[in-house]
């Protein structure tokens, strides 16, 4: 992606294959590898680009952007290395609000969590109420979860509030999202 700007935007680039260049105008400027991931508030207003590097090695990754709780100020920006955090079998927060976490704080009430399931554990989703939807993605295997099947690059939305086995049926990363869903910013 050519330079470009954003405003009141909480961006955040998780590199899952390869390695992703980042420059923007406030002088950042580096490589966000995989198992790293890339945190970017946007603020009054940045430009930015990110490309693949390298003219050999694919790249793989995930952009998402969330609205924040609040709008302007400076823009903000932050990477982390989350490889070496143990996500085999359980949630790692790698995203929140909450600077507790031990994840990278963004401006709104969310999480992004991972998890790496060995075929024959099961995980159970987290649910903080009727206030807040999910978001189930598969990265890599295949999972079940409420008698449906879902692969890589499959999606399941979760809008109650109850928590929900998740059987992975082979191997599998997973990335699960957390949001307010009756927040006039999201």
């Amino acid at each position: 992606f050519r330079m470009h700007p954003h405003e009141n935007m909480e961006i955040i680039s998780i590199v899952t294959k390869g390695a992703l260049e980042h420059k923007d105008s406030f002088g950042n400027h580096g490589l966000i590898n995989e198992g790293e991931i890339q945190y970017m508030s946007a603020g009054d207003g940045v430009f930015h680009s990110e490309f693949n590097p390298s003219k050999d090695e694919r790249v793989a990754f995930f952009q998402i952007w969330i609205l924040p709780h609040s709008y302007g100020g400076r823009p903000i920006y932050d990477k982390r290395d989350f490889s070496d955090f143990n996500q085999e079998n359980q949630w790692v927060t790698l995203v929140s609000a909450d600077p507790s976490d031990d994840a990278m704080t963004i401006k709104q009430d969310a999480r992004i969590y991972a998890t790496t399931l060995t075929e024959s554990k099961q995980i159970t989703t987290t649910s903080k109420g009727l206030k807040y939807g999910r978001l189930i993605f598969v990265i890599e295997g295949s999972i079940e979860i409420e008698n449906e099947t879902l692969e890589a690059r499959d999606e399941m939305q979760i809008v109650d509030e109850h928590s929900y086995t998740i059987t992975p049926l082979e191997d599998s990363k997973l990335l699960m999202f957390e949001v307010p869903i009756d927040n006039k910013h999201i």
